[in-house]
């Protein structure tokens, strides 16, 4: 099962043994579809996909709200309960095509696809370490590493750019080349978390 503090089970490992189960899942926004009012999101982690199903009927408005504004690769942890999936709407290229989550909490962890929203992220929530991609859509991410570093948060950088074309407000942070490993990433956020000691 894999329980940690932050989830109960791993997205793709749900079956029809857990239907009726209130579970807690953490994992990247792989897709995002809005059918009027209706809204269904594909929840990836290292053991596949599930489908969540966010429904007024059972989702709260606020959290309605914010899954209808997830963008793929958002991180997020969800809280819901596991329900059978319509027969006509059971999908074949899920290990967890018998079951959805209806989801009743959603909260978004990362990553921020913009300057504005790391920023708000750190205002909100703060962080205790980052990994920071040199470019954040069509804007560089410097002025999350300048914030960062007036707070003392220790971030690496990932970037598919030798250090010297980086902006000077990555200068010195540890960095990692694209495309990096998930052991690489982990190594990284541990050297940035150990340096924060």
């Amino acid at each position: 099962m894999s329980a940690t503090a932050l989830r109960t089970h791993r997205s793709g490992a749900l079956t029809r043994a857990e239907v009726g189960k209130s579970v807690r899942l953490g994992g990247w926004v792989h897709r995002r579809r809005d059918l009027g009012g209706l809204v269904f999101i594909d929840l990836r982690d290292r053991a596949g996909l599930v489908q969540l199903s966010c429904n007024p009927a059972w989702t709260p408005p606020d959290v309605m709200e914010r899954a209808a504004g997830l963008g793929a690769e958002t991180v997020v942890l969800v809280k819901g309960i596991v329900q059978l999936r319509p027969e006509p709407a059971r999908d074949q290229n899920l290990t967890s095509r018998e079951v959805e989550v209806h989801v009743t909490g959603l909260e978004v962890v990362g990553p921020a696809n913009s300057v504005a929203n790391a920023m708000k992220l750190i205002g909100e929530k703060g962080c205790d370490v980052a990994l920071l991609d040199v470019n954040l859509g069509s804007e560089t991410a410097e002025p999350v590493a300048l914030e960062l570093r007036s707070r003392g948060t220790p971030f690496a950088v990932l970037s598919g750019y030798s250090s010297a074309q980086h902006p000077p407000g990555f200068l010195g942070a540890p960095m990692l080349s694209k495309p990096a490993r998930p052991e690489e990433l982990v190594a990284m956020l541990l050297k940035c978390i150990a340096l924060a000691r």
